[in-house]
């Protein structure tokens, strides 16, 4: 947004000359509110209709009290999450600087996929901490907040407010009240409120108000009269003041008129006092109704008239319900209730004239470089042509001053066949619908850019090679792999130099093409062109993203040192540009713990990846990455049935959002991993089969670690020979140089002769894996290879011969009672439960499980499930 535009939203706005001092408002505002620097209360709720002077009286209170105040004024337009969070973080930069920075910039950074916004785990934990470090106590005043309708918003506030520091206090101001715990709060003393009865006026403060505004006095029965006709509602009492002061020969008669309720009486005055104007005053109101804030040369632009200035100054002047936005006097708005009526006879008496006003409203800001206003002008005049003009010429504009919501709005208000039209906006549809909604929404606009109509020679030249950028994060979301590589080279080929984020985008597909298939070798180079254009851009966020793909692939290729310096060295950089708490950072810190884990540090690998989890909670699909590494973690240190419940969520993460395969496919490979260490071979079967790895068919590319795992699977059952399968796939991660899977691999050869007897060719291979693997430094990769199961041909698993075998091992035998308990801790029963099913109490149960723990060697019940699966004692 333009600097002038954000600085009026976030300004304390004037004061109002003429206010009837409140004294009983502002001592229960300041009531108990500070001891020293702390604030004894996070909040403070001002909650009433409109006309009730809620701004009026904050606005009033600050003006007599020391210290740093920040204001947030809200619109209709401030309900979307990353449009209300930028305006509030600035609003908080004005006397605290620092403050949020780096949640700013992550709101900023505007990726498709990293601008879904806000999250009180990334983007507020930060920000908080700011607000921790300062000195000095802060008031956080947001005014309308009942403008805000978005849950998340909502919800994140409530997080905001309980985590608040003790020298920041926040006042809202707002017709209703928000969906927030104020019950709870009331308890803990938390919150102040100021409602509808305390700011009513009193007959006092009604003959006050009349003695300033018009300069009589009124007797006690007309202040009786009009303070409980209008029950002491302000703006009645405001508008009742302009109609006393044009009768003040019939006071009596005037005030005996009108009657009735708010909705009757802001009728009764309000159309009085605009008929009382000058008819150029009065169609000036009108005309500039639709604003949500003017200046002289908007009016003008709207009007057509000149002398804007003068108009503005004259409508102060008489208090006409317009308010002032600035202290320099350039920016207004109209009382809420008073540009409602205006708008209302605007729509009664020139309806015809509302497309033209919106018309012209948009090309005043648009020349002004404010295109997200000047679209939503488009938007509201129904101007079909010039919202596709605006978003063709001015959309990269419009995500940085205004976030994704307002592109988002603008796309879904489109009719399909208006989009149509536009090459470009089909594109540009597909690709934000994709991100945002998944494959099922933007399938109709993906299927109208395989049919696109140019104009010209020349707009096919520029749109084609987007054109093959979409088809090939299409293609990469749904795992055709080879396709999108097709598109990607056709893009690169075709795409203009200047293009740089362009050029990156597609880099970055080409990359992630090449990953998916089973080859980084490929993929590196991509990576690398995908950062040097990230570098010529001005977004200090893109070559984090660049960085973290090229560190990522690293990984892949073995070259462990370097992924780990390249981790850190984004890191770095993001702590030094204030950016080390945006959600793609969860990926870093997810990766960094990842290769913790490798270098065999699992309590270092945990700490990293459950802040990488924290953090990059906002985005889902990174989210379900960092549960993969969370998997292997838990893989490595045995706790199966919690690594199962991780892939668990991540499935329903997909069942909700429709994740993209580069993350349900690896998840499904873990599955099957998991459950072939639990012995449960055909469930792990089927989970292969259902992503289309089997014994029966090819191995497509990409799927080799889920080749792998069938072939740990056929080891384990000894009825099939695994040797082809790794022939394969140890062919294939050496062409790709995936030297992690190439570890793995060997590994597993050497399992196989060993268990075949073949004690020479098992040393060999393990000597080969040891080559590639301990120069490098994996570790853990070694002790994950030796959890592979024994076999399970000769009896049904759970049968009394089997668990006698299983425990010939055991210090002690465990009892049939024990195992009976055993099972059901695996199947998720409680201590209760399982007294229930066997008729014993709920302490038997806990001594049970204490001899079982104890025979087992564990120390929860978690990781006895673990073992005796482990060992085939239960299911």
């Amino acid at each position: 947004m333009n600097d002038d535009i954000l600085r009026i939203k976030i300004s304390v706005p004037p004061l109002v000359t003429g206010v009837v001092t409140r004294r009983h408002l502002r001592d229960t505002l300041e009531q108990d509110l500070r001891q020293g620097n702390t604030f004894l209360r996070r909040m403070t709720l001002v909650s009433a209709p409109a006309g009730y002077g809620k701004t009026t009286q904050i606005r009033a209170w600050l003006s007599g009290r020391e210290g740093s105040a920040a204001w947030y004024s809200l619109d209709a337009e401030d309900d979307e999450p990353g449009r209300f969070w930028t305006h509030l973080i600035a609003a908080l930069q004005h006397p605290a600087p620092q403050a949020g920075i780096a949640s700013a910039e992550a709101i900023r950074s505007n990726e498709p996929d990293s601008a879904r916004s806000a999250g009180a785990g990334a983007l507020l934990v930060p920000l908080l901490n700011d607000l921790f470090a300062l000195k000095e106590p802060l008031l956080l005043v947001l005014d309308d907040y009942h403008h805000v309708e978005h849950a998340g918003i909502h919800k994140d506030m409530e997080f905001f407010i309980e985590n608040l520091p003790g020298s920041v206090h926040v006042i809202v101001a707002t017709r209703s009240d928000p969906p927030w715990p104020l019950s709870r709060w009331r308890a803990k003393n938390s919150i102040r409120e100021i409602r509808l009865e305390q700011l009513r006026f009193t007959e006092e403060e009604v003959a006050t108000l009349c003695t300033n505004r018009t300069g009589l006095t009124l007797t006690e029965p007309h202040l009786s009269i009009l303070t409980g006709k209008t029950e002491g509602w302000i703006a009645g009492l405001q508008l009742a003041m302009h109609s006393i002061a044009s009768h003040r020969d019939d006071i009596d008669g005037f005030i005996s008129e009108f009657d009735g309720n708010h909705r009757h009486v802001l009728h009764f005055l309000s159309e009085e006092i605009l008929n009382r104007q000058p008819p150029e005053t009065e169609r000036f109101l009108l005309q500039t109704s639709l604003l949500q804030r003017f200046c002289a040369s908007l009016c003008d632009a709207l009007t057509g008239r000149t002398d804007g200035e003068r108009l503005i100054a004259e409508l102060a002047r008489q208090n006409l319900f317009i308010i002032a936005l600035d202290h320099q006097g350039e920016w207004y708005r109209y009382h809420a209730l008073f540009v409602d009526l205006l708008r209302h006879r605007l729509m009664r008496t020139d309806p015809d004239a509302l497309p033209e006003l919106h018309r012209r409203a948009a090309n005043w800001y648009l020349a002004r470089g404010l295109p997200g206003d000047a679209v939503r002008h488009a938007r509201m005049g129904t101007d079909t042509e010039a919202v596709i003009r605006i978003l063709e010429e001015h959309h990269d504009r419009i995500l940085v001053t205004d976030g994704p919501g307002q592109l988002i709005r603008c796309l879904e208000d489109l009719p399909e066949h208006a989009v149509r039209r536009s090459p470009f906006l089909v594109l540009f549809t597909a690709l934000y619908f994709l991100n945002y909604y998944g494959l099922e929404q933007a399938q109709p606009y993906l299927q109208l850019a395989e049919k696109l109509e140019f104009a010209s020679q020349e707009e096919q030249q520029r749109i084609s090679p987007m054109r093959s950028v979409v088809r090939s994060f299409s293609c990469i979301y749904s795992h055709q792999l080879s396709r999108a590589i097709e598109y990607a080279e056709e893009a690169l080929r075709t795409l203009p130099p200047g293009e740089h984020i362009w050029r990156m985008r597609v880099a970055i597909y080409s990359g992630d093409a090449r990953l998916f298939s089973g080859n980084p070798r490929q993929a590196y180079p991509f990576y690398q062109e995908a950062h040097r254009n990230a570098l010529k851009g001005t977004n200090r966020f893109l070559p984090i993203t660049t960085g973290l793909k090229m560190a990522t692939t690293l990984y892949y290729l073995g070259r462990l040192k370097e992924a780990w310096e390249t981790t850190r060295e984004m890191l770095a950089t993001a702590r030094r540009e204030g950016l080390d708490r945006i959600p793609r950072l969860g990926l870093l810190w997810a990766l960094l713990g990842e290769l913790h884990r490798e270098y065999g540090e699992l309590e270092e690998a945990e700490r990293c990846i459950e802040r990488g989890l924290v953090i990059g909670e906002p985005e889902k699909p990174a989210w379900g990455w960092n549960c993969l590494y969370k998997t292997a973690l838990l893989f490595s240190r045995g706790e199966y049935d919690h690594a199962l419940q991780t892939i668990i969520e991540i499935e329903q993460l997909d069942s909700e959002l429709q994740l993209p395969r580069f993350v349900t496919l690896p998840a499904a490979v873990w599955k099957a991993r998991i459950l072939v260490a639990l012995h449960d071979l055909s469930t792990a079967r089927e989970e292969l089969e259902r992503i289309g790895v089997s014994a029966d068919s090819p191995v497509a590319e990409g799927a080799e670690r889920g080749a792998l795992v069938l072939a740990r699977l056929i080891a384990a059952e000894e009825r099939e020979d695994p040797r082809p399968l790794l022939d394969l796939v140890q062919r294939r991660a050496a062409v790709g140089e995936d030297n992690r899977l190439l570890i793995e691999t060997l590994l597993l050869w050497s399992s196989v002769e060993q268990s075949a007897g073949n004690r020479q060719a098992a040393q060999e291979y393990l000597e080969q894996a040891r080559a590639i693997a301990e120069p490098a430094g994996f570790h853990q990769i070694f002790l994950d290879a030796s959890q592979t199961p024994r076999p399970t041909t000769d009896a049904g698993r759970g049968s009394k011969h089997r668990r006698a075998a299983a425990q010939a091992d055991l210090v002690e035998e465990l009892s049939e009672r024990e195992i009976e308990i055993l099972q059901l801790v695996g199947e998720g029963s409680s201590n209760e439960q399982i007294g229930e099913t066997l008729f014993i109490s709920a302490g038997t149960v806990k001594w049970h499980l204490s001899n079982i723990y104890g025979k087992l060697g564990v120390s929860k019940r978690t990781r006895a499930v673990a073992v005796a699966r482990t060992m085939a004692i239960i299911r």
